[in-house]
C-alpha cells in the first residue's frame, strides 16, 4: 500500500509534522531540551504562572507528560512551582530568570523554522495554507467531539 497515493492529506500532514519537529529537535537538544518543552517555555513565557492542567490543556498531552516535564525542568532551574493561594490543589509554574532566557531561545528557533517553512511561498501561498489548515483541524475537532 503507498501511503502518498491511498492517504495523501494523512501523509502530507504526517510528512509536515515530522520534518517540523526534526528541525526543531536537532536544534533544542542543544540546550538538552526534550521535545515538547520547549513548547512548554514558549507557553510559559507568554504567560507566566499557569497552572497544570491549563499547561495540558494548551499543549494537547496528558497529565504524566506535563508532570514529568515540569519535574524534569524545575531540577534544572528552569521553571518553579508553587501553590495557588486560591486552590491549594492547584500548582502553578513559572519561569525562573534561567527559563526565561531560554524561552527566548527556544522562541529564535521556532522563528528559523517558520521562516524555513514559509521560505519560496508567496503571501497568497501562506494564507491558503494557514486557512486550509485550520479548516482541516476544525474538521477533525468536530469530528472528535
Amino acid at each position: 500500500m503507498d501511503m502518498n497515493t491511498e492517504f495523501p492529506i494523512g501523509a502530507a500532514v504526517i510528512g509536515l509534522v515530522a520534518s517540523h519537529r526534526a528541525m526543531i529537535t536537532k536544534q533544542i537538544r542543544a540546550f538538552d531540551l526534550y521535545p515538547g518543552q520547549d513548547m512548554m517555555l514558549m507557553q510559559l513565557l507568554g504567560q507566566p504562572n499557569q497552572s497544570q492542567n491549563d499547561l495540558r490543556k494548551a499543549l494537547h498531552v496528558d497529565h504524566s507528560t506535563i508532570a514529568k516535564s515540569i519535574g524534569r525542568l524545575a531540577k534544572r532551574e528552569i521553571v518553579t512551582t508553587t501553590k495557588s493561594t486560591q486552590d491549594k490543589r492547584i500548582t502553578l509554574v513559572s519561569l525562573t530568570p534561567r527559563g526565561i532566557d531560554l524561552a527566548k531561545q527556544v522562541v529564535a528557533i521556532w522563528h528559523a523554522a517558520e521562516e524555513t517553512a514559509l521560505n519560496r511561498l508567496t503571501e497568497s501561498q501562506k494564507d491558503d495554507f494557514l486557512n486550509d489548515a485550520k479548516q482541516i483541524t476544525t474538521n477533525f475537532d468536530q469530528k472528535n467531539a
